[in-house]
């Protein structure tokens, strides 16, 4: 499960550095910014993000449930009680791990302003690797309508392609972890 929740935001990652072309740096004018504003609204980059932040919260749910419970029992001496006690302990911690789930994602738009945070993201990394110039260049791509349609089939894309991708890396990814780990446990073994 750990892979799971690392892979993804990997692939998001990789995703983005090479969607990114460096290009010559200049000061984030007036003229700039709102360039970078209509290429974000071009792009649906509000949306998507939401999609994309939907997404991963339906596909880590059980990750959370289950981290979340664990956190809410570590506290808890549980040696004193018995199987039955425990089980059902477990299955309190279960549904309010739930509900905590549930609030998170109720009160996470109230309180973490994703809009502004995106205006900022994007004022700087964009500002960073495109002039003015590139800019109206990428306003007038995403006004197509091919490019609208690639836009709005996003978050369809990356459900489709995240879990395919992390289909095809998991068990390589698991291989390497496991040969490493046992290269330091023969090397302790060693000592």
């Amino acid at each position: 499960m750990k892979n799971r929740v690392l892979i993804g935001p990997m692939v998001l990652v990789f995703a983005l550095i090479i969607t990114f072309p460096a290009s010559a740096q200049e000061t984030l004018t007036p003229e700039k910014k709102t360039l970078i504003k209509e290429l974000m609204r071009l792009i649906n980059a509000t949306t998507n993000a939401e999609a994309f932040t939907g997404q991963l919260f339906d596909q880590l749910q059980n990750t959370f449930v289950t981290g979340i419970s664990s956190g809410l029992l570590e506290d808890v001496p549980q040696q004193k009680l018995s199987p039955a006690e425990q089980k059902k302990l477990k299955s309190d911690a279960d549904e309010a791990a739930l509900r905590v789930l549930a609030r998170f994602k109720t009160e996470f738009p109230k309180r973490i302003n994703m809009t502004e945070i995106l205006d900022q993201v994007g004022f700087e990394t964009y500002g960073k690797y495109f002039n003015e110039q590139e800019l109206k260049e990428l306003v007038t791509i995403y006004k197509s309508p091919t490019a609208q349609k690639l836009v709005r089939m996003t978050p369809q894309i990356l459900n489709d392609t995240i879990p395919k991708i992390e289909e095809l890396v998991t068990p390589s990814i698991n291989k390497l972890m496991d040969d490493l780990i046992n290269e330091e446990k023969m090397k302790l073994k060693n000592k």
